[in-house]
């Protein structure tokens, strides 16, 4: 069905992006929890955040990869997405001041407004894969 090979190109995307993120900030951690020392947060927020993110990235993948957890990885992600899209979003804007990219991999190479478009895409694309899976929840619930 074509629904289902739109939302499982999302969640493929989805998977390959956070797991992508998440290790490279494992594998790069020191510099990681570095930059987001220099991210415009509450210092106090620090300790919980560098860790939580790549765990919470990771634990949406996860999810991601099993029917039975599809849905409550599909709107983690979204809220993931949301989250770091509204912050990109406030840096482009001039919000804050020049602020180091504390992503992973590939994408701490882009600029902000290339960054910007990606999430934007991304979380269009996870908003669609959920609006789709949910389409095809009713439908194999009402087939029972």
């Amino acid at each position: 069905m074509k629904r289902s090979f739109i939302i499982d190109m999302v969640i493929s995307l989805l998977v390959l992006l956070f797991v992508h993120t998440a290790v490279s900030k494992l594998l790069a951690y020191a510099d990681y929890r570095l930059s987001m020392g220099r991210q415009a947060l509450p210092k106090a927020l620090l300790p919980v955040l560098v860790p939580v993110l790549p765990a919470a990235e990771l634990l949406a993948a996860a999810c991601l990869l099993f029917r039975r957890t599809r849905r409550i990885g599909l709107y983690v992600s979204a809220i993931l997405m949301l989250v770091f899209t509204t912050y990109v979003a406030l840096a482009v804007s001039g919000f804050f001041p020049h602020l180091p990219c504390s992503c992973g991999g590939v994408i701490a190479g882009m600029g902000w407004t290339a960054h910007l478009i990606l999430n934007v895409i991304v979380l269009l694309l996870n908003i669609l894969a959920i609006v789709l899976e949910n389409r095809e929840r009713r439908i194999r619930l009402s087939h029972r």
